[in-house]
């Protein structure tokens, strides 16, 4: 079945994925595995969504262990 498919000039999905992998690991030997502009502003736009979040979540923990132990701190004067 799979050589019916690959002589009908048809990959399985298997053997797709390992041709793009293989085509990327030989760019990124040879050094032309390049971005383009679309691709460093999708990672610049999640890098700062992590960020975001990641700033949001410290803050937010800060607020909340501050409140507890100002708690703690009434509880033992």
């Amino acid at each position: 079945m799979a050589d019916e498919l690959q002589f009908a000039g048809h990959l399985p999905e298997t053997d797709l994925l390992e041709t793009k992998m293989s085509q990327l690991l030989r760019r990124v030997r040879s050094g032309e595995a390049t971005l383009n502009l679309a691709e460093y502003a999708e990672y610049a736009l999640m890098l700062a969504i992590v960020l975001t979040i990641t700033l949001l979540t410290a803050a937010m923990i800060g607020r909340n262990s501050h409140h507890v132990i100002s708690e703690i701190s009434k509880q033992l004067s």
